[in-house]
């Protein structure tokens, strides 16, 4: 009997989809140490063939592992007879280790750093398997406007855990890997653990995410990664009296869903890609190119999700489900397809108005699951780490020359200015600058005007007044821009341009193509002969202007014309408060006047335009004063003409019934919130 030997052993799961196969061949024999049970006979003995082979891979479940060996049997005199073979088999249950996600775990992380009660930052999970041995876990956190493919986490909190464990618990601190606190916002997660112990080369692992399916971001026709949701246009739905049905438009080119290539089982054993077309039998099985380098079709996402939220209050507003989408690349439910390169799509959401009537940031954050149980150990289908896009409802909106406050991030801009040279220039340069300040408060020197806007707006920016997609980037504002804006309930709107014709003092002028559009304020104006206009009485309704806090109008004698300017009518829609010049206003004075004012009311600590003192939140009243001040000594200083400085009697204030315009502040605008 010393003519046995090992055929093969196959490894084989029993749940009747593909993938799970493993199959050895030729396995050298090895001592038997252990005695067994019957004790062998005369002329009988044991022979052990043993294989290490790690299945950390292997699907949970009913497997069936079979032998088959053979043996020649010596019959005397002749010798050795014919191979004989057989059979063996047994069934074992396989149970490595998985881990579930609790299902009351938060979609995303919600992080405040200023309001702990908002935050929603601590995730739960059991781990199983069917040994006792100790691991750990990982909660990654990635930023979800993150434009690259293969994301980086910002943090990664590791936890040792026993295992098995029917509750593991950790908690982000809403720091990064340098220690740094992360704004306010949402954030994706994923969570990951491991069991090195009785295989460190080969741990066993899993995960919450998908490792087939992929969002990726939309690129542009240039390859550049797409980051905001496109806003589309105002819905009224015909129905313009009635704002309980209006809608917002946001095409969401947002996002490309990419699938994992699965290769092909062509010869039906459950088993992909043992043996390629190389002429060599890789598997070792006695055939060669059994099966060819081939792929399984793309099977697309099983299920997907958009969900809106509002980053101000951390909410989670509304969502909708993919397929019930129109796709503008593919058509009617098909915003689930994939490929392997990522495909992109298009689908168009309608937001009730209701959603969105507070001005800060939200987004649009998408889920997508797989379709690959039948790949996944624990037969399961999992979701991407998710993705989104960024739609603001501007905090502040503003229509301003390019060299004037939003040069790099305003959507809108009335006409182009120029740099303007100045009578006594300061520190060697011919063109109107603004006193500099650093941090601590000490004047070193002059900067431009247009590098004054920049900063300003950074400043700005940073502090979360938020400009806002809303209607992408104009290269020359128009009056139904302006018109739009203030449909979309923002809560600061600043106007920077020319706003006085001949008997229509009051409105906001638009030099389009050669033609001037006027924004008037009510019907009692005369037109200009050759003039486009509209009135704003008849483009809004009643109060929809409730939750504008502050409008600033900087034109030639817009607050001249009480009872039929912008400013007037901007209350009588409900606004709280707004302000304008009565006497022509000229630049670079009144782009002075507006850098130094939004400083001033919104308190920027970090001002490079104020001193120390002044970098505190001013009332309206009190930012408009010392803006012409301020404004005033640095004309003075560079030789400008007195008669061409805003002065604070010449700037008129307008409020609605029960607000306070001496003592009304900005600040709480940031949070969308009515004075």
């Amino acid at each position: 009997m010393d003519h046995v030997w090992h055929e093969w052993t196959e490894v084989r799961e029993n749940s009747g989809h593909g993938g799970q196969r493993l199959l050895g061949r030729n396995w050298t024999p090895v001592p038997w140490t252990t005695p067994c049970t019957p004790t062998p006979g005369a002329g009988q003995r044991v022979v052990s063939y043993e294989k290490s082979e790690p299945l950390m891979w292997a699907h949970n479940g009913s497997w069936t592992v079979r032998s088959r060996y053979g043996w020649r049997e010596f019959i005397p005199p002749y010798g050795y007879g014919d191979p004989q073979y057989a059979e063996v088999s047994i069934t074992v249950d396989f149970d490595n280790l998985l881990l579930h996600p609790y299902a009351d775990n938060p979609v995303v992380l919600a992080w405040d750093p200023d309001d702990p009660a908002k935050c929603q930052t601590t995730v739960r999970m059991a781990l199983t398997d069917a040994q006792v041995n100790t691991g750990a876990v990982q909660l990654q956190v990635y930023r979800l406007d993150d434009p690259a493919q293969e994301r980086a986490p910002l943090r990664v909190v590791e936890v040792p855990v026993s295992v098995p464990s029917a509750l593991v618990e950790i908690t982000w601190d809403g720091r990064d890997e340098w220690g740094n606190v992360m704004e306010r916002g949402v954030y994706a997660y994923d969570l990951v653990t491991w069991d090195d112990t009785l295989a460190p080369e080969s741990p066993d692992r899993d995960k919450k995410t998908s490792n087939y399916l992929f969002i990726d971001a939309a690129t542009d026709e240039q390859g550049n990664p797409i980051l905001d949701a496109e806003y589309a246009g105002y819905d009224d739905n015909g129905t313009p009296e009635d704002e309980g049905d209006d809608n917002y438009l946001y095409y969401i080119r947002q996002y490309k869903l990419r699938e994992a290539m699965v290769p092909l089982d062509n010869d039906g054993d459950m088993w992909e890609n043992e043996d390629w077309v190389d002429g060599i039998d890789a598997d070792g099985d006695g055939f060669t190119d059994e099966d060819p380098e081939d792929y399984q079709p793309l099977r697309g996402a099983s299920e997907g999700w958009i969900r809106l939220y509002y980053v101000d209050e951390l909410e989670e507003k509304a969502e909708w489900a993919i397929p019930d989408l129109f796709c503008w690349e593919h058509g009617w439910e098909d915003g689930l397809r994939t490929s392997a390169e990522g495909l992109q799509h298009t689908v168009l959401l309608a937001v009730p108005a209701a959603l969105m009537e507070k001005s800060g940031e939200y987004r649009f954050v998408i889920s997508a699951k797989d379709s690959h149980a039948d790949r996944e150990k624990g037969h399961r289908q999992k979701w991407a780490l998710k993705r989104n896009m960024v739609a603001s409802v501007a905090t502040q909106v503003n229509f301003d020359f390019d060299y004037a406050y939003y040069p790099a991030y305003n959507p809108y801009s009335t006409h182009t200015s120029t740099p303007y040279p100045v009578p006594n220039p300061q520190d060697g340069d011919t063109w109107f600058q603004l006193p500099f300040y650093q941090l601590n408060g000490n004047q070193t020197g002059w900067v431009q005007i247009s590098q004054a806007c920049t900063n300003a707006a950074a400043a700005q920016q940073g502090a979360g007044y938020k400009a806002g997609p809303l209607g992408g980037t104009k290269t020359n504002g128009s009056r139904s821009n302006a018109i739009d804006v203030l449909k979309k309930k923002v809560a600061l709107f600043s106007f920077n341009g020319h706003a006085n014709s001949p008997g229509n003092q009051g409105g906001m002028a638009f030099y389009r193509s050669g033609v001037w559009e006027l924004l008037l304020g009510a019907g009692n104006d005369t037109p200009p002969t050759g003039a486009d206009y509209a009135y704003l009485r008849n483009e809004l309704s009643d109060n929809q202007l409730e939750t504008l806090l502050f409008g600033l109008v900087l034109g030639c004698h817009v607050s001249q014309n009480p009872e039929g300017s912008v400013l007037y009518e901007m209350i009588n829609k409900g606004a709280a408060c707004d302000a304008g010049f009565k006497v022509t206003v000229y630049t670079p004075p009144i782009i002075a006047f507006h850098v130094y004012f939004w400083d001033l009311a919104m308190g920027n600590k970090n001002s490079q335009w104020l001193a120390t003192a002044d970098r505190t939140v001013h009332t309206v009243k009190a930012a408009a004063e010392k803006a012409c001040d301020k404004t005033r000594d640095a004309c003075i200083t560079q030789g400008i003409d007195p008669s061409r400085i805003p002065k604070i009697g010449d700037f008129k204030i307008y409020s609605r019934p029960g607000v306070d315009e001496d003592n009304l502040k900005l600040v709480p605008a940031r949070d969308g919130r009515k004075p």
